[in-house]
């Protein structure tokens, strides 16, 4: 899992809001293209998967080309306080240079964080 953890300003835990359903969404890319992934902490599947099985449920409230409303990807308890740790599964399908990037919504704001990294041989 990638995992992160939200500081304030002065080093305290960030309390973090939802964010387009999520606590937060990671785009992953390798530095050739080869490589990308928008991950979500719960995990992730395809948004036409996920318009099926809403389709398939009667719970579809827009199709692709209208565009998907992001509201229905909270999974969980979403009455719980949010805390400011997050992980994202996902593993490296290749070595190379990788930049991540992590959204997350603090209060009004939705920050965006990059990180650049090397993956070596497994």
């Amino acid at each position: 899992a990638l995992k992160f953890t939200v500081l304030d300003p002065v080093s305290q835990p960030a309390r973090l809001m939802p964010y387009m359903g999520m606590l937060g969404h990671t785009a992953v890319r390798r530095d050739d293209g080869a490589v990308f992934a928008h991950l979500h902490p719960v995990g992730s599947i395809s948004m036409a998967s996920q318009e099926i099985f809403q389709k398939k449920e009667g719970t579809a409230s827009k199709t692709m080309a209208e565009g998907m409303d992001h509201s229905t990807h909270m999974m969980g308890d979403e009455t719980a306080a949010p805390n400011n740790q997050l992980a994202f599964p996902f593993a490296f399908p290749q070595t190379g240079s990788y930049r991540i990037w992590v959204q997350v919504k603090i209060g009004e704001m939705v920050m965006t964080a990059v990180f650049d990294t090397e993956v070596g041989a497994i």
